[in-house]
């Protein structure tokens, strides 16, 4: 959005103004979201956030071509709290197949589902974490 001032006589103010609201209904028409179009924002638990990216962003695209909704997942992270919220952008079906995509990539991904279970059953651990030196972990699954 940006400001527009005009100046002149009053007349000329009225028609500038005119033209210039004609020009934003214009464009309100010609932009305007698709019947039955909607915006969600939806919560994933951070550890996932990779994963439904993909490498290069691969993943994400194969989703957004699958379901035809847009899926924006911002870049800012809260280190504060162990979920993130990402925006979905479609229609009700198409929000909903995004979902149900997700919950399915969170269940499926990494040994047969057991992603699932690490997530819900690991402590949340603020960032940064403390350093661990000279230590390797094995997680058995």
């Amino acid at each position: 959005m940006r400001n527009v001032f005009v100046d002149g006589p009053q007349d000329r103010f009225l028609h500038a103004k005119k033209l210039i609201d004609d020009i934003i209904e214009e464009y309100k028409k010609d932009h305007a979201p698709p019947p039955g179009f909607m915006s969600e924002d939806y919560t994933i638990p951070n550890a996932i956030t990779g994963l439904l990216i993909g490498k290069g962003g691969e993943t994400l695209k194969k989703l957004q071509a699958k379901t035809k909704a847009q899926v924006i997942i911002p870049k800012d992270l809260d280190y504060t709290t162990p979920q993130r919220v990402i925006h979905i952008k479609g229609t009700k079906e198409q929000i909903e197949s995004v979902k149900k995509e997700i919950k399915n990539l969170e269940t499926s991904s990494l040994h047969g589902g057991r992603i699932a279970h690490l997530i819900k059953e690991m402590p949340y651990m603020p960032w940064p974490m403390p350093p661990f030196r000279n230590s390797i972990c094995f997680i058995y699954l």
